[in-house]
């Protein structure tokens, strides 16, 4: 039987990342002639906040996933309350300028 992988079975928690504190956050170490992968955190520079442990890779890809779909919804929400307040150059869009390209844009005043 094939696990189920998404639906309301399936809810995926959101775990708090901190930084490796032996590589800090760098994901390798500075070793003698050349540089040497983290042990601690498997290369990744972060570990679970609270256990400190590295987490599995597929895990880890998850996790950033849910982040950025995170910070990608709150972008939208902040781009379309900005497009929303309008200002002075919501005067100019839509007007082409009669002296052409490069022309000023004397008013007059």
């Amino acid at each position: 039987m094939i696990p189920k992988r998404h639906g309301p079975a399936k809810r995926l928690e959101v775990i708090d990342l901190a930084a490796c504190p032996d590589c800090a956050g760098q994901g390798w170490t500075r070793g003698i002639f050349h540089d040497i992968k983290c042990n601690t955190c498997g290369a990744s520079g972060m570990v679970s906040k609270e256990s400190g442990e590295a987490l599995p890779a597929e895990v880890l890809v998850l996790q950033l996933r849910l982040r950025l779909n995170q910070r990608d919804r709150r972008l939208a929400q902040l781009e379309s309350q900005q497009n929303s307040k309008g200002g002075p150059h919501q005067d100019y869009i839509g007007m082409k300028n009669p002296a052409g390209i490069g022309g000023g844009n004397w008013t007059g005043d």
